[in-house]
């Protein structure tokens, strides 16, 4: 990683209200995406918007124990990758709560950011330009 882009790195601590509890929240975000129109950085907002609604809807549902994982082609060389979980305590709803105050958090700690993360006690989401979870890199099949 560049010294750059640590120094543009930044944490801060954001006291706010979850579904369950009072709880400060983590936001980590990552060095500022460079667009040269607002044109590229409106597609790439409505593409890590649609990529997260899928992703949401998939950690609700019971059986993905409240983990909800994807990512879109944004180019043919670029690819958004993003991360959901709720912890296992979690109703559905509250579960479905929690991200959803993480998510719009998105345009005060994640905007033009090529990635962010949004950490609450019960939820978490985060997004990259880069795979960086074992849970989005899929297992390729040994061959012979």
């Amino acid at each position: 990683m560049q010294r750059g882009c640590c120094r543009a790195a930044k944490t801060a601590l954001v006291a706010s209200k979850t579904p369950q509890s009072k709880s400060a929240s983590a936001v980590r975000t990552r060095q500022m995406l460079e667009f040269g129109t607002t044109l590229l950085l409106e597609s790439f907002n409505k593409e890590l918007g649609a990529l997260v609604d899928k992703i949401e809807a998939q950690a609700v549902v019971p059986k993905n124990g409240g983990l909800g994982k994807g990512e879109t082609k944004l180019s043919p060389f670029l690819t958004l990758y993003a991360l959901v979980q709720c912890t296992r305590d979690l109703s559905q709803l509250d579960c479905s709560q929690c991200l959803a105050i993480a998510v719009g958090n998105f345009p005060t700690f994640c905007d033009n950011r090529k990635g962010c993360r949004v950490l609450y006690s019960s939820c978490y989401v985060r997004y990259e330009l880069y795979p960086f979870s074992s849970l989005l890199i899929q297992t390729i099949p040994a061959c012979g």
